[in-house]
């Protein structure tokens, strides 16, 4: 992509490469596939735990994942839930309202931002 003139501010850059977004969204969208995460889960290793269905206390050894990746999961949880919780909505960076064009459409569209 090659720049019409130099951007001024952060509105004119994002204008700027709305087309190019705007296209490869659209290619992304017509290509992707949609799955469940549901229909992965091996449903018969399932084990009925400690609450309402009377099971029996989860212990860590009821786990076949390592602890080193229990960890990562941990911290990619938290590292996601802080920049959920910090962000606003991509089509309002840096002051600027662009959800008046077609990405900043769809990406309030995909965040559920006003």
């Amino acid at each position: 992509m090659t720049l019409t003139s130099e951007p001024t501010s952060t509105k004119d850059l994002l204008m700027e490469q709305e087309p190019v977004v705007a296209t490869e969204l659209d290619r992304h969208l017509s290509v992707a596939k949609e799955w469940f995460p549901h229909q992965y889960v091996p449903w018969s290793r399932g084990l009925d735990f400690d609450g309402p269905t009377g099971g029996e206390a989860w212990a860590s050894e009821h786990s076949t994942v390592s602890p080193a990746a229990r960890e990562a999961l941990v911290v990619n949880l938290l590292a996601v839930t802080a920049d959920r919780s910090a962000s606003a909505c991509p089509a309002q960076l840096a002051d600027t309202s662009l959800s008046d064009t077609a990405v900043g459409q769809r990406c309030c569209d995909a965040v559920l931002c006003d």
